[in-house]
């Protein structure tokens, strides 16, 4: 069994899958602390309304990243709530 990241282990993943699990995972968590990090410093730069507009673009390009790269697959119900957005 694979120790995760909380040094529990899990059946259900090899030690590779596992491997690869936090990986993703810890990159998951970097990008999004950049993301916070760049949407927050860009307020002090540019108009407000402007940031807002482009962080609200932020759920469609994460998935279409996420759709590029093979991260994820998208089901029926997201891709009906990001029409919707």
């Amino acid at each position: 069994e694979a120790p995760l990241l909380n040094g529990s282990t899990n059946a259900k993943y090899t030690k590779q899958e596992s491997s690869s699990y936090d990986r993703d995972f810890v990159l998951a968590g970097l990008f999004n602390s950049l993301d916070f990090l760049a949407s927050n410093s860009a307020f002090h730069v540019s108009a407000a309304n402007f940031v807002e507009t482009i962080k609200a673009s932020e759920p469609i390009t994460t998935t279409m990243v996420a759709l590029i790269w093979r991260i994820d697959q998208l089901r029926p119900k997201e891709a009906v709530a990001l029409l919707v957005l």
